[in-house]
């Protein structure tokens, strides 16, 4: 029994800081494995496989992985623009705050079949914090990115409690 916690707990680490590789990867642009199809549909993948690690089985799970998809494919630079008349050509606090929190509200699809919304809420709002915090605290552009990767994973067990 204590063997497969060990196993499991590994196996969510690994799948942790390759989330964050993917993240990474995924807004190098080029080649097929720097582009955002790798951190859109990997830092997805993993997330359901960590979702399974942490004992979930269930169809929405498929909903989950779209939405989450879709959160990944932005950074959400409409919303300094619509509230603060902000430029396009960076990336804001508040674009970050709602970048983390459209990763969490992802999860709704499974939260909501589970009857775990005030799990999912709180996910999404340390989501929101976490990755608004380290991307404006971040000087480094690779660290920033695998870290943003990283949260997604590190935090569900929050969504599981």
């Amino acid at each position: 029994m204590v063997f497969v916690i060990a196993l499991k707990l590994l196996a969510y680490v690994a799948l942790c800081a390759l989330s964050g590789w993917f993240y990474f990867l995924g807004g190098q642009g080029g080649v097929w494995w720097k582009n955002t199809r790798v951190r859109d549909l990997g830092c997805s993948a993993l997330a359901m496989l960590a979702l399974w690690i942490l004992g979930l089985e269930h169809w929405t799970m498929i909903l989950t992985f779209f939405a989450l998809w879709g959160a990944l494919a932005t950074y959400n630079k409409w919303f300094g623009k619509l509230i603060f008349n902000r430029p396009h050509n960076d990336v804001f606090w508040e674009e970050w705050a709602i970048t983390g929190l459209f990763y969490g509200l992802a999860f709704l699809p499974v939260a909501i079949a589970k009857g775990c919304v005030p799990q999912c809420l709180i996910y999404s709002l340390a989501l929101a914090v976490a990755t608004c915090l380290w991307s404006e605290a971040m000087t480094e552009v690779k660290s920033e990115a695998e870290g943003r990767g990283a949260f997604i994973l590190m935090f569900l067990p929050i969504l599981m409690t």
